[in-house]
């Protein structure tokens, strides 16, 4: 790998032209500019803003699928709805909760980058979609089959052919 920083190739002979060096600097500034991971992103959030966070998501997670009622929620009873939507948005702000409060300060460091916060990210929305799944698991568990976990998006209509396959629609 070529270092860009230091004005050599990377068999580490010295450049002495200074047109090759100028060429190397105009190499590393693209390299940089093309490569935004690589970049310092500070979080300081004070305790107020991670609960604000935390609540505000949960409570959004509650009002879309409680008004939009989407996965087979409008086939529940309207109570049902209710309590199903509102413990999807329990079960979002329980995990947030772990990962803002417990997780968060241990794994992030003072050298954190665009690229990690976006892998961090998507370990959380990984983490809270599994520990829904987990819970529809447990609220409805005949729907539990482990080699489907990790299907998605099944449409009933598609053909798909199996023995369990109408229980994942009707709930009730």
């Amino acid at each position: 790998m070529v270092d860009f920083k230091n004005p050599s190739n990377s068999l580490g002979l010295k450049i002495k032209s200074n047109i090759l060096q100028i060429i190397y600097r105009f190499v590393y500034t693209i390299f940089e500019m093309i490569n935004p991971f690589r970049k310092p992103y500070s979080r300081i959030e004070t305790s107020r803003e991670k609960i604000v966070f935390i609540l505000v998501f949960g409570l959004f997670i509650f009002l879309f699928l409680f008004l939009f009622k989407p996965f087979g929620l409008a086939q529940l009873k309207p109570v049902s709805q209710l309590f199903v939507s509102l413990g999807f948005g329990l079960v979002t702000i329980f995990m947030l909760s772990i990962f803002k409060y417990l997780l968060e300060p241990i794994v992030v460091k003072e050298n954190w980058t665009f690229g990690k916060s976006l892998l961090w990210g998507l370990l959380i929305a990984s983490s809270i979609g599994v520990a829904n799944y987990f819970y529809v698991s447990i609220l409805f568990p005949q729907i539990f089959i482990f080699k489907y976990f990790f299907i998605c998006n099944l449409d009933r209509y598609s053909g798909w052919n199996h023995p369990g396959y109408n229980r994942l629609y009707y709930f009730v």
